[in-house]
């Protein structure tokens, strides 16, 4: 087991002992009597009907974006008026919340079979624990947390609003380690992959925290009424993301398609261009921090080859690596012509019409090819020579070096040279 797994591993297992530590601590506490423990299971059901809100992303991880809101309220809650919630203890939030994301994750596999992340229960537990630690625990004046201080806040509420997001910046640390350990195997560096995850998920993770902190500061007035109340922008949200995602299935389903003609043809051999795909978004991930750019990338290593199906007779195991120069320019030309009939895949066409193009023209005559296109280049030309047998991997980065600078880019050969030798996958 590598190290990374090891950590990931970890986090279950500190999630696991939180929620054991917070059951004892809860148990040995009769606060409030029947009150007390009726707010943690309403806190237990409030997260497992939020989980069934959930996403299934395009590589098939499903995750629940209205959960981190909820829990983050319950976490945060300042409910001066209501002792029976201000005494559950951040353990106690622990609890209600891993068991609702436990208890969310096997009805929501039941209902639809989706299957959630065991890593994404643990994570939300953890960064539940984090939240309501900062904000009921935390000493801010005279050993007092924010929760203490919120009666003596009424007329500063500002303090309490922004105890509340820097507790949710806190659960968002959380989440950022998450996704640190997320992709282990990939060799992109720390600032790389914090700047991907702003990038991505920084509007979102805001979204999430000033309505978990819109939640929190109406369940004063409202109580448990204001968790769907203030919950409906995200539902309507997620029925928007979840169109979205259709529309984004078909319009895979649809590339997929198109890029196995070539395969069905007997142009190319089965399996290249899923390959080219794969391997090539796992390089542009250590130049791109767009996930558009990376999904052009991805689509434009489908396609790469359609200009093929143009050709009278089939190239030899089809390697257009080992045509010659006018050949490779014809059938990337034909590929982008046919790709650009597609609507919306016009940065796609482009990256396919420049995969042709020789590095030394960029060097010398400075002739703008887009980096995807140089990727993609340098990704097909592997694959050809590899013919996805891993044992020609040292031979394939042999003759790639040979036109290093004239044929190839030698930053992406570099690049390719530790993602091969790291990622098991290609």
């Amino acid at each position: 087991m590598s190290r990374f797994r090891r950590l990931r591993c970890l986090m279950v297992v500190l999630a696991a002992l939180v929620m054991v530590f917070g059951f004892f601590v809860e148990i040995q506490r009769p606060v409030h009597g029947d009150v007390h423990w009726s707010a943690i299971w309403a806190f237990i059901a409030a997260c497992a009907i939020s989980m069934q809100f959930h996403l299934q992303l395009p590589g098939g991880q499903v995750i629940s974006p209205m959960t981190p809101a909820v829990s983050l309220a319950f976490a945060v809650a300042p409910l001066a008026d209501r002792p029976e919630l201000d005494a559950i203890t951040a353990p106690g939030i622990a609890v209600g919340a891993g068991l609702g994301c436990l208890v969310g994750a096997f009805v929501l596999r039941a209902r639809t079979g989706a299957l959630l992340a065991l890593g994404e229960v643990a994570t939300r537990t953890v960064s539940v624990f984090v939240a309501a630690a900062v904000y009921r625990d935390l000493p801010l004046s005279n050993g007092q947390s924010a929760l203490m201080l919120y009666p003596a806040w009424e007329g500063e509420r500002w303090r309490s609003v922004g105890m509340i997001l820097v507790a949710g910046c806190a659960a968002g640390l959380v989440d950022l380690l998450a996704f640190a350990l997320d992709r282990p195997e990939s060799p992109m560096r720390w600032r790389g992959r914090v700047r991907r995850l702003v990038a991505s998920s920084g509007p979102v993770w805001l979204c999430l925290v000033t309505t978990a902190a819109a939640i929190a500061l109406g369940m004063v007035p409202l109580g448990l009424l204001a968790i769907p109340i203030m919950s409906s922008p995200l539902v309507l949200l997620w029925i928007v993301l979840r169109q979205q995602a259709r529309v984004e299935r078909g319009r895979r389903q649809a590339i997929m398609v198109l890029s196995e003609l070539t395969e069905v043809a007997g142009y190319t051999p089965a399996g290249h261009g899923t390959r080219v795909s794969t391997l090539s978004r796992l390089v542009g991930e250590q130049f791109f921090h767009s996930r558009a750019e990376l999904i052009a990338l991805e689509d434009a290593g489908l396609l790469h080859d359609i200009g093929q199906v143009t050709l009278t007779e089939p190239i030899p195991r089809g390697a257009t690596v080992d045509a010659a120069p006018a050949d490779q320019a014809r059938i990337a030309h034909e590929g982008a012509a046919i790709v650009r009939n597609a609507r919306g895949l016009q940065q796609v066409a482009e990256i396919v019409d420049q995969q042709a193009t020789p590095y030394h023209l960029v060097r010398e005559q400075d002739v703008t090819v887009p980096l995807a296109a140089r990727i993609l280049k340098v990704c097909n030309a592997y694959d050809d020579f590899t013919q996805g047998r891993p044992d020609a991997r040292a031979a394939a980065l042999e003759r790639l070096t040979l036109g290093l600078g004239y044929e190839y880019d030698p930053d992406v050969v570099d690049m390719l040279a530790v993602v091969t030798e790291v990622d098991q996958r290609v």
